[in-house]
């Protein structure tokens, strides 16, 4: 599945990809879970998103890791106070983490302008 949509950025651009993932995967999901696509991370769309908006940046405070050193998951929160909207993300890494927190976050505030 990733070979194929690479082929189609790379041959028709980002346009066509999105419409691809769209209309391959619509039955899954809401309308509003499909967030533009963007070259940046979800952490990077977040923070500038709020910053447009002059609100403060959210932290990403650990709440848990789990496993063995050369093999942990992590767990973290991710806080926009001004709008009471949180979310956990859990990765392989803190960084995988936090960006799954900040992901979900902005599906959250999709759903919230909604």
């Amino acid at each position: 599945m990733e070979a194929l949509l690479g082929i189609i950025y790379l041959d028709w651009g980002l346009d066509e990809s999105k419409r691809c993932v769209e209309q391959w995967f619509a039955q899954w999901l809401k309308p509003q879970q499909l967030l533009p696509l963007s070259e940046k991370d979800p952490k990077t769309q977040l923070q500038e998103w709020l910053q447009k908006r002059g609100m403060s940046l959210p932290n990403y405070p650990l709440i848990a890791a789990h496993g063995e050193a050369h093999q942990q998951t992590f767990e973290v929160i991710c806080t926009i106070e001004v709008l009471s909207i949180q979310a956990k993300g859990i990765g392989t890494s803190r960084r995988k983490a936090e960006q799954e927190a900040a992901r979900q976050v902005l599906i959250k505030i999709t759903e919230h302008d909604s």
